[in-house]
Formats: structure tokens, C-alpha cells, sequence
């Protein structure tokens, strides 16, 4: 039929358009009008009406399988309806975070006031799997009603004695995942705490090493995140800036693809640490750029992205950056699509300066090392927590130069 109709509608065309060569202008007009009633004819044959047998669907579910069920595509993609795990946590919104440790003295270091007063939004507190309670006067003091956000900070694959075999095939990769689970759990259940931040998800570089090594940490991730559905809890992970994203998605060198965790994070905070890359501002924000164009969920809406920013030069040095640098590396975070920041790390702050004057003419080279070791033995004293390549690496450059100056200053290390 609609082969017969454009047939009859192509010749009618053709005399009108003679008709008016020809000067027979009413001829023509008669034929105009007869092809546009035709045409209007063909239309209303051919389309449904309402009430018909036949609505018209668009099933965009359908992708050669014949399926005719009728879902909504958005559904069949990545679900927007109840069952959705990040419905129930609101939008994290413009974050002003810092990474924090859970000692007394950091706990005592600050009070609430301060942190309002620098407009800071999460706190991110260190939370050890066997001292789950050190997160509580945190809580009490930084939480609650008009508080700040507090989340979870959790190391996951690394201990006290170096990384740890998280593959869930074997048993030190079963026992470790096991025990974040539950205390995971544990704290969601049983602490007024607002998200879950891991640390530490993934391989420290070995990747490509293993088989399958991006699935288990995606599925690791998978796991935490059913643990908290329903609940209007974040889960989020700090990961590395400078992964590798290979041609099938998988991360070559620490098995964290950013567009698979974002189908189960709530956002993301690459450690855009400049100092420990030898690098600049304008490396954190192409950093920022490119993870977020990555990190889209099942629905391919882009995700939040934290630019996690370092408060000291690098952790070859602790000196603090000043607080003009660290504003300038977090607003051209965010002019490349960050979402907020979070400062790593508040209580990198006090400085140790120790000063010794030795007489330059009266100086020999084993008095200078007993000046060192005495200045050794000082920070030690005041300060046990001192990091190892403080009283380890970094003493070695003092102790073994042969410098000799009238006066000098040792030591402005930091205590952390």
C-alpha cells in the first residue's frame, strides 16, 4: 500500500509541475490539492491511534535477542529505581576534608570550632581493624548535629610488616577481606559515623602479576558496598593518580579501574600527591581531569572526584607547604572538575628545630658525629612516633657528610 501511495504521489508532482509549464494554473492547483489530501491520507493510515491494538514502543531494551518485554533501557543498564545501592546516601555536595589520625594528640590538637571556622566539611579518621572504638571521640567531639561528616578511614591490604596476599583464593587473602568485612559492619551498625573511606585497596605496583588481580579488587569493593545497602552511609577509596588503564579496563599496576569502582563508590580520591611525583599544580588538576573523565558508573554518569591534596613537600620531605600553595593546588583542583579535596594529612605540623654551634676551628670530624647522634637521641626522646627514616635514613645524609660550618642547625623534622 505504501509503495502505491508515494508512486500516485511522485506522478502527481510531476503534473503539477507541467501543468505550470504549460500556463494551466488551475489544473495545477487541482493537482496540489489532491496530492496533499492523498499524502495526509497515507499518514493517518499508517499511524496508531490511541485505544489502537498496537501502541508504539520503542524497545530500546532490544539488542537482537527479540526481547519484547517492554523495560525501560535506563532500568536494564543500571538501575534508577529503590534497588539502586547509592539512592540512599544524598549528594556528597563541595568537600573540605582532612585524612587524620586517631591518637589523643590529634584528637586534642583541634577543636570543632576550627575546623568550621576553615569551612572544613568530612574528617576522614584513621580507624584501626584491631581498635575500632579509637573512632568514637571523634564522633563525640567533631560529630553530630551540626558537626562534620565522619568517615571511616580504613588500610586494607597493607600491615605493620608490609603488604598483604589479598587474593580471596587464598587463606591470607580470605582472612583479610573476611575481617574488613566485619569490620565494616561493625562499625556501620554500631557507630554514628557517615562513610566508609578505603585505603590501601590494591596492589602495591605488582598487578599485571596476577590474574584476575582488577576483578578482586572490584569485587572486594562490591562486597563492602552490600554490606552498606540501604544505608545512608558513603563508601569511598583513595587511589593511586597514575594507574594504568589497559585496553580491556583492567589496571595494570595496582588493579584499580576507575570505571569499574565507580559502579559501587560513591566518589573517589586519587592522591594527587605533587611533591612524592616531582611534579606541579597543573599535573594534580590533568590528573583530576582524566580520572574523572574515567570514573562513570553503570548508567555513565561521571562520579564525584576528590583531589587529594599533600600539606608537606613529599615524603622525601616533610616540610610543610604553605597554606597559599595548598589553596592554590585545591582551586585549580576543582577548576578541572574536582568536587572538593581532602588535606593529607592534619597533624603534619609541628616542626622540631634543634640548633648546635660547634667552633669551626676546634671541630673534628667524630665530635661533628656526636653532635648528630646527640640531636638524634633528642627527637627520639620527644617523640617515639617519629617516622623510621627520620632516625634511620635521613640521619645518615648528617652524620656521614664531612661539612664543617662555624654554626649549624640540625634536625626541623617533623613529627607525625
Amino acid at each position: 500500500m505504501c509503495s502505491i501511495v508515494q508512486i500516485l504521489f511522485f506522478v502527481l508532482w510531476i503534473l503539477e509541475a507541467l501543468f505550470i509549464y504549460k500556463k494551466k494554473i488551475l489544473l495545477a492547483a487541482f493537482a496540489l490539492i489532491f496530492a496533499v489530501v492523498l499524502t495526509a491520507g497515507s499518514v493517518c493510515a499508517e499511524d496508531p491511534i490511541n485505544g489502537s491494538d498496537e501502541p508504539v514502543i520503542n524497545d530500546l531494551n532490544s539488542s537482537g535477542n527479540g526481547s519484547t518485554n517492554g523495560t525501560n533501557s535506563l532500568n536494564a543498564a543500571g538501575s534508577t529505581d529503590e534497588s539502586d545501592f547509592k539512592t540512599s546516601a544524598p549528594p556528597i555536595g563541595t568537600v573540605k576534608g582532612y585524612w587524620i589520625r586517631y591518637e589523643t594528640r590529634y584528637l586534642d590538637s583541634v577543636s570543632l570550632a576550627t575546623l568550621r571556622s576553615q569551612k572544613v566539611t568530612d574528617l576522614f579518621v584513621l580507624t584501626p581493624k584491631d581498635n575500632l572504638k579509637a573512632i568514637q571521640p571523634f564522633i563525640d567531639k567533631f560529630g553530630g548535629t551540626g558537626g562534620l561528616r565522619i568517615h571511616a578511614w580504613i588500610i586494607c591490604f597493607k600491615g605493620s610488616d608490609g603488604w598483604i596476599n589479598l587474593d580471596p583464593n587464598t587463606t591470607a587473602g580470605k582472612n583479610i577481606q573476611g575481617l574488613i568485612r566485619t569490620d565494616v559492619s561493625t562499625l556501620v551498625n554500631n557507630y554514628n559515623i557517615q562513610g566508609i573511606h578505603l585505603d590501601y585497596v590494591r596492589y602495591p605496583g605488582t598487578a599485571y602479576k596476577y590474574a584476575n588481580s582488577t576483578r578482586i579488587i572490584t569485587d572486594f569493593v562490591a562486597s563492602i558496598r552490600s554490606i552498606l545497602s540501604g544505608k545512608s552511609i558513603y563508601l569511598s577509596a583513595a587511589v593511586m593518580p597514575d594507574e594504568v588503564i589497559l585496553s580491556n579496563g583492567a589496571g595494570k599496576y595496582y588493579g584499580q579501574s576507575y570505571d569499574e569502582l565507580a559502579d559501587y563508590l560513591n566518589f573517589l580520591v586519587p592522591m594527587t600527591y605533587k611533591g612524592n611525583y616531582n611534579t606541579n599544580t597543573q599535573w594534580i588538576g590533568t590528573k583530576v581531569a582524566h580520572i574523572k573523565s574515567l570514573a562513570k558508573d553503570k548508567n555513565g554518569n561521571s562520579i564525584p572526584v576528590l583531589a587529594g591534596i599533600q600539606n608537606y613537600k613529599g615524603d622525601g620531605n616533610l616540610q610543610l607547604l604553605s597554606a597559599a600553595e595548598v589553596n592554590a593546588d585545591a582551586a585549580y583542583a576543582m577548576t578541572c572538575g574536582a568536587s572538593g579535596y581532602v588535606v593529607f594529612r592534619y597533624g603534619i605540623a609541628k616542626y622540631v628545630a634543634y640548633s648546635v654551634t660547634v667552633p669551626y676551628k676546634k671541630v673534628k670530624y667524630r665530635a661533628w658525629v656526636k653532635k648528630a647522634y646527640k640531636v638524634k637521641k633528642w627527637v627520639k626522646r620527644h617523640g617515639k612516633w617519629v617516622r623510621k627514616y627520620v632516625t634511620k635514613y635521613k640521619w645518615k645524609k648528617v652524620w656521614k657528610t664531612k661539612w664543617l660550618y662555624t654554626s649549624r642547625t640540625y634536625g626541623k623534622y617533623v613529627l607525625t
